[in-house]
C-alpha cells in the first residue's frame, strides 16, 4: 500500500514528461534529417533518410491541398510533427517526386497558425540588419499553405 503512495505520482508526472519529450526528440531528428535530401534523390533513399512517412499519396490526392506542388510532381511523401493533428505544432516536412521517380522539391510547412514568437518579436522590431537577415533565413525555409487572392507563389 505504501509504495502506491510513491509509484502513482511518479508516474502521473512522468507520463507527460516522458510523452512530449519523445514528441520533441522525433521532431528534431525529422527536422535533421530533412536537410540530408536533396534534388534527385530516389524514393529509397529519403525513406531510408527519413523513415516511414505519415502519407505517400500520388500528386493529386495529398493531405495538403492549399500547399501549391511543382508542376513535374507525380508523387508526395508527407511526414507531419508529432503534435500536428492537436493544432499546437502543425508543421510538416514534405518531399515531392517527379515523374522519373527522383525528388523534385521538398519543403517544410508550418502553418500560418502556430505561434512564431520570435519572429513576430522581430517584425515588431522593425527592418533592423539583424532582424531582416533572419527573417530572410526564416522564409526562406517556410512555405505558407495559405496564400492571399491573386499572390502568385511559385515553388
Amino acid at each position: 500500500m505504501k509504495w502506491r503512495k510513491i509509484v502513482v505520482p511518479v508516474v502521473i508526472v512522468a507520463l507527460p514528461v516522458v510523452s512530449v519529450t519523445s514528441c520533441i526528440l522525433r521532431d528534431h531528428r525529422l527536422d535533421t534529417d530533412f536537410k540530408a535530401v536533396t534534388t534527385k534523390m530516389s524514393l529509397q533513399e529519403v525513406t531510408r533518410i527519413m523513415g516511414s512517412p505519415s502519407w505517400n499519396s500520388d500528386c493529386s490526392h495529398g493531405r495538403l491541398p492549399e500547399v501549391r506542388k511543382p508542376a513535374s510532381c507525380a508523387r508526395e511523401l508527407g511526414y507531419s510533427a508529432s503534435l500536428a493533428w492537436t493544432g499546437f505544432a502543425p508543421m510538416w516536412w514534405v518531399v515531392w517526386f517527379g515523374t522519373d521517380g527522383t525528388v523534385v522539391h521538398s519543403a517544410k510547412i508550418v502553418s500560418p497558425r502556430a505561434p512564431r514568437p520570435a519572429i513576430d518579436r522581430m517584425a515588431a522590431i522593425g527592418p533592423t540588419e539583424k532582424s531582416c537577415a533572419c527573417n530572410r533565413c526564416r522564409q526562406s525555409e517556410v512555405v505558407p499553405t495559405r496564400f492571399a487572392p491573386g499572390e502568385n507563389f511559385d515553388l
